[in-house]
C-alpha cells in the first residue's frame, strides 16, 4: 500500500512539474516580456537564464516530494542530511563560478545542482529504506515525452501566431490553452493513469 501510495503520489507530481518546465523553456521570452517588459537590454540574458534554468522545476518538485515521503515514513533525518549536503555542493559550485568569472550563470547553475542532489539522494533512500522500486517508464518518460510533444505544439503555433498576428499577448494566451489541452490529451491517450 505504501509503494502504490508514493508511485501514485509522485507520478502526479511529475505529470504536473514536466510539463511546467518545458512551458517556461519553450515560453520563456514572452513570459519575461510579460512579467518584466521594461528588462530592456537585458531582456534575451532574462530569457535564457529562464529557459536554462526551467529543470529546476522538475528537480524542486520531486525533492520536496520525496523530502515528504521520508519524514511520513519516519526517516526524519534522512532528507535534512541529504540537503546539508546538497547546501554545501550548491556554495562550492557557486563560489567556484562566480571566481571563474561565470557571473549570474554561477546562480542558475547553483539553482538547478541543489534540487538535483536532493531529489537524487532522496530518490536513493527512498529506494533503500523503503524498498521501493521506481518505474522510470510510467513516473517520468511517459509525461516527459508528453510534455515533448507539448511543447513542440506550444512553441510552433505561439511562433506561427506571432508571425501573422505580431501581438505577444494573444499569441501567447492562445499558445498555452492550446498547449494544456494537447498535453492532457497526451497523457490521457498514453495511459499514463488509469
Amino acid at each position: 500500500e505504501v509503494h502504490h501510495k508514493i508511485t501514485g503520489t509522485i507520478k502526479f507530481n511529475m505529470a504536473i512539474a514536466i510539463p511546467c518546465a518545458v512551458g517556461l523553456a519553450v515560453l520563456a521570452d514572452p513570459i519575461m516580456a510579460l512579467l518584466f517588459p521594461s528588462l530592456g537590454e537585458y531582456h534575451d540574458l532574462a530569457a535564457h537564464l529562464l529557459m536554462a534554468g526551467s529543470s529546476a522545476a522538475v528537480f524542486y518538485a520531486l525533492s520536496t516530494i520525496t523530502t515528504s515521503i521520508l519524514q511520513g515514513t519516519n526517516h526524519m533525518a534522512v532528507p535534512v542530511l541529504h540537503s546539508a549536503a546538497a547546501l554545501a555542493v550548491h556554495i562550492a559550485v557557486i563560489a567556484a563560478m562566480l571566481y571563474a568569472g561565470c557571473g549570474v550563470w554561477a546562480l542558475l547553475v547553483g539553482n538547478v545542482v541543489f534540487p538535483l542532489i536532493v531529489c537524487t539522494l532522496n530518490c536513493r533512500s527512498v529506494s533503500r529504506l523503503l524498498r521501493y522500486r521506481w518505474n522510470v517508464a510510467s513516473i517520468f518518460i511517459v509525461p516527459l515525452l508528453c510534455a515533448l510533444v507539448m511543447g513542440l505544439v506550444c512553441r510552433g503555433v505561439y511562433a506561427l501566431l506571432l508571425h501573422l498576428t505580431e501581438r505577444m499577448i494573444p499569441a501567447f494566451i492562445a499558445a498555452f490553452l492550446i498547449a494544456v489541452a494537447v498535453y492532457a490529451l497526451a497523457i490521457l491517450k498514453s495511459h499514463c493513469f488509469s
